[in-house]
């Protein structure tokens, strides 16, 4: 499912209490991204958020405000599918199937999220609790 983004026009934030800006679900976090479909959440983040403004504020479901400009240049996500850093290379099981972890995150929770390519070549966002580390 594609994320939905609620813009808040400055001349209607006042009128709500809330900032203006750009709110959305939970497929966007301040320095991570939402799970669900792996390339549905890669191309909502690319294809649209990154191509918003950077100066643009965001208030994401779960974390604190951030820009896209700050998420452009910090978000591990964003670094590596953008080319900026290498995919990771550390071997990993994921619910007892063998991983490849591609990037590692801070979560929301206090936990983490991670991308892991499995051995079929599938990739997934999954929550760091389920990352065994050998």
């Amino acid at each position: 499912m594609p994320s939905v983004f609620h813009w808040i026009p400055a001349e209607s934030a006042a009128g709500l209490g809330a900032p203006p800006g750009l709110k959305q679900r939970s497929d966007y976090f301040k320095d991570s991204v939402g799970g669900g479909n792996f390339a549905l959440v890669r191309q909502s983040v690319m294809d649209v958020l990154m191509k918003l403004p950077p100066e643009m504020r965001v208030l994401p479901g779960h974390t604190d405000e951030t820009t896209i400009g700050r998420e452009w240049e910090e978000n591990p996500f964003i670094r590596v599918w953008r080319g900026a850093e290498p995919e990771g290379t550390v071997r990993v099981r994921v619910a007892g199937e063998d991983a490849t972890l591609i990037v590692w995150s801070p979560d929301y929770d206090g936990g983490g999220k991670a991308w892991v390519r499995f051995s079929d070549g599938r990739d997934a966002i999954v929550g760091g609790s389920r990352v065994e580390r050998s």
